[in-house]
């Protein structure tokens, strides 16, 4: 079986999309080691990992 997976979810908006498109896993880059705009901080995963509630993988 194949899974989906949606990297780079900086915000609830774009979980709330990649749920919809139907992604089995979402990704979400915390703790920036390298140059990216697509890191978020601690507390904006938490937010969005808060916002999945087991609907997906994280």
């Amino acid at each position: 079986m194949v899974k989906v997976k949606i990297c780079a979810n900086k915000s609830i908006e774009d979980a709330k999309m990649s749920l919809e498109a139907g992604a089995d896993i979402i990704g979400i880059l915390v703790g920036q080691e390298h140059v990216s705009n697509d890191f978020v901080n601690k507390d904006t995963a938490k937010e969005i990992n808060d916002f999945i509630n087991k609907r997906c993988d994280v």
